[in-house]
């Protein structure tokens, strides 16, 4: 299992961008600006759609540019990081999968990002950091990322489903996110992590006849395999889909 870091170029940033403006516009403008203090958010809405990305790009730009040597360093120290710490993060996720990675995962690429919201591509195993994380951080990132692409490689290789099903808005990807939870929480990979692994805040006000739902999910994860807590895990989102796939990112 290896992770190669890379500084994502303009244009894939930019790319990524506009994905998240074109499907959830208001979140990600909120995100964008808080770290990005030149991205007026009214100026932003006065603006017709087809100067909005160019507004953003502009400033980004600038900021991509002049940040050309950090990125640079930031590339070489998240690398160093996650190196030293390559060896237990395998173990750990072999022993919390019940799979050996020796000889799988060996091409994932993090690039680093300006983008504060950090997507994952499944097809390419590629996932983005967003560079302003520290060495830690971003290695917990990755930790995060990785967990998704074994989780749907397991997934795949038993229920053999159609992977578009895999991405939001849909119940297995929604699993996927909850299920964040109790794996990275748990002793084997959680002293890997410089802070709490949670998942969408959104989870935790879900509740189940009285009960939270993520209480519910990690009782069903201490107590059965990890395939098992697929199949029981989905069974309980299906149950109760009327409130846990209706929720707001």
């Amino acid at each position: 299992m290896k992770v190669k870091f890379e500084v994502a170029d303009f244009s894939y940033i930019m790319n990524s961008i506009k994905e998240f403006l074109l499907y959830e516009p208001e979140t990600f403008l909120d995100r964008i600006t808080y770290f990005y203090k030149d991205i007026d958010e009214s100026v932003f809405i006065s603006l017709d759609k087809t100067y909005q990305v160019e507004y953003i790009e502009k400033r980004l730009l600038d900021n991509y540019n002049s940040n050309e040597l950090v990125l640079l360093e930031k590339k070489n120290s998240y690398q160093k990081c996650w190196d030293f710490y390559e060896e237990e993060i395998q173990q750990g996720f072999e022993e919390v999968f019940d799979i050996d990675l020796k000889d799988k995962f060996n091409n994932m690429v993090a690039y680093i990002s300006l983008n504060p919201v950090m997507p994952r591509y499944l097809e390419t195993n590629t996932f983005d950091i967003f560079y302003i994380n520290s060495d830690k951080e971003a290695v917990g990132c990755a930790l995060h990322e990785i967990t998704h692409f074994i989780w749907f490689n397991i997934w795949q290789s038993y229920f053999h489903d159609n992977p578009e099903e895999y991405e939001t808005p849909h119940l297995k990807w929604i699993l996927s996110e909850m299920a964040i939870d109790p794996i990275l929480n748990e002793k084997r990979l959680a002293y890997l992590n410089p802070y709490e692994q949670k998942a969408y805040d959104c989870f935790y006000s879900i509740e189940i006849d009285g009960k939270p739902a993520m209480d519910c999910l990690r009782e069903i994860y201490e107590n059965n395999s990890i395939l098992d807590f697929m199949k029981k895990g989905y069974e309980f989102c299906l149950v109760h889909r009327d409130k846990i796939g209706e929720v707001k990112l």
